[in-house]
């Protein structure tokens, strides 16, 4: 499947993940009118950065081919939807693409869990190095740090309490 028919999915599917700060934006096809991290087509949404600013945010999945089958989810194992999953490379690619285009201030990433957590963030860092960059453009901008070898002892900058 090409990279285009995997955005229409997995942003289609990012609107059930709710961000912490949004526009509340109207959204074209609501019933309300109104809805949280208004998506347009092609997973742009607007939330709002710390600073008070609204930003654009490309929101989708990685994935949407879950192991779980949670009653609540819309991703679940047992839901009849076309299973799909971005490759790193694309999402990468994806996110620069429309950086460059200044579509997008940023990335809201989430994914069904296949497998486990973990592995999908061992699998994100691990694959995405493009060649002639030995670190993955996202992870240097954003400074994250590299998984150690065990989840438990996993931190990510402003979202794990720092050790002592």
């Amino acid at each position: 499947m090409d990279t285009l028919s995997k955005l229409r999915i997995l942003s289609g599917a990012a609107r059930y993940d709710a961000m912490c700060a949004s526009s509340g934006s109207r959204r074209n096809g609501a019933s309300s009118g109104t809805a949280n991290a208004n998506a347009s087509s092609g997973g742009i949404c607007h939330g709002w950065s710390d600073d008070g600013r609204c930003i654009s945010l490309l929101k989708i999945l990685l994935s949407n081919d879950c192991s779980y089958d949670c009653a609540y989810c819309v991703k679940c194992r047992s839901s009849q939807v076309e299973r799909v999953s971005f490759i790193p490379v694309e999402v990468v690619s994806l996110t620069l693409d429309f950086y460059r285009r200044n579509y997008i201030e940023g990335l809201f990433l989430s994914s069904a869990v296949l497998g486990s957590p973990y592995s999908a963030f061992i699998s994100v860092n691990d694959d995405s190095r493009l060649p002639a960059q030995p670190t993955p453009p996202l992870l240097r901008e954003h400074r994250l740090l590299s998984p150690p070898s065990e989840p438990r002892q996993l931190v990510l900058p402003g979202l794990s309490p720092m050790p002592a």
